[in-house]
């Protein structure tokens, strides 16, 4: 988009929309010296991030947790399973059951 030199304003107007709706649209208009240039629709998609807990590196089973196997990440909660902790206190009272990846959420199972 090309518009003349001059006092640049970007004004947003956001649509209405449902609270849990996954697509947000605002209008935005671009004006110059007070006189509107141009106008576009913007849409976003939206997602709710949830803190969980992530292992850092490969463990494998009958393994005692410690504190530099984990860290607390944002995810997208709809990749997220139900179960995924999304704190730890003690990780000195878990052992891992199955063989988890780095990368992976870990869970109550």
């Amino acid at each position: 988009m090309r518009i003349p030199t001059g006092d640049v304003r970007l004004e947003a107007r956001l649509h209405e929309m449902a609270t849990s709706a996954p697509t947000m649209a605002a209008t935005v208009t671009v004006r110059v010296n007070g006189r509107e240039r141009h106008q576009a629709v913007l849409t976003f998609q939206l997602t709710r991030l949830v803190n969980v807990i992530v292992v850092v590196r490969p463990l494998e089973p009958r393994r005692t947790l410690g504190a530099d196997d984990f860290r607390q990440e944002r995810r997208a909660a709809a990749e997220v399973p139900p179960d995924a902790l999304t704190e730890l206190t003690d990780p000195l009272d878990l052992e891992v059951v199955r063989t988890v990846q780095t990368g992976e959420v870990l869970t109550r199972a």
